[in-house]
């Protein structure tokens, strides 16, 4: 017999090519790349709904995961949970498409000098040209 792409899963294990162990590591591998390939694909959407948001909302120049007195929170505007949101976030930064700042009373600060709570997203550059 001759092994070609119409072969189904069950010859093989018949002519011992392929043992249950095997078949059944297969499966577990699929299934986690169609989670992690479901998982991309939410983070995605959400960063194009979050792209979606900001090109509406041009009156607030800082946002943030959740609504504060100075920024707009994505929560309230995209649908998803928080770790997706920023994920997304995190990807469009990556992208340079929005930028992460600092802020602290008022006045921007690179990102790395604040704590977590003084986190803000602003518009880059980038989404001016693109725009």
């Amino acid at each position: 017999m001759s092994i070609n792409t119409t072969t189904t899963i069950q010859e093989l294990l018949d002519l011992g090519i392929m043992t249950e162990d095997q078949y059944t590591k297969l499966r577990a591998r699929s299934a986690r790349q169609m989670q992690r390939e479901a998982a991309r694909q939410l983070v995605q959407s959400t960063a194009d709904a979050i792209m979606a948001f900001l090109e509406t909302d041009t009156e607030s120049k800082y946002f943030s995961v959740k609504k504060t007195s100075n920024s707009v929170g994505f929560m309230d505007h995209v649908e998803g949970d928080r770790g997706t949101v920023l994920k997304a976030l995190s990807l469009l930064v990556s992208q340079d498409k929005i930028a992460k700042i600092g802020l602290v009373g008022g006045v921007e600060k690179s990102a790395s000098e604040v704590n977590a709570f003084q986190i803000r997203y602003t518009r880059s550059l980038a989404f001016y040209v693109e725009s």
